[in-house]
C-alpha cells in the first residue's frame, strides 16, 4: 500500500513537472531550430 502511494505521488509530481516546463521546452526548440 505505501509503495503504491509513493508511485502516485512521484506520478503525480512528474506530471506537473511536465506540464510546467512544457511552455520552456517548446522555446528551447523554437530557438535551437532558428
Amino acid at each position: 500500500g505505501a509503495v503504491r502511494k509513493i508511485e502516485k505521488a512521484m506520478g503525480d509530481g512528474v506530471k506537473k513537472v511536465i506540464e510546467a516546463e512544457a511552455p520552456i521546452a517548446e522555446n528551447l526548440r523554437q530557438h535551437l531550430d532558428l
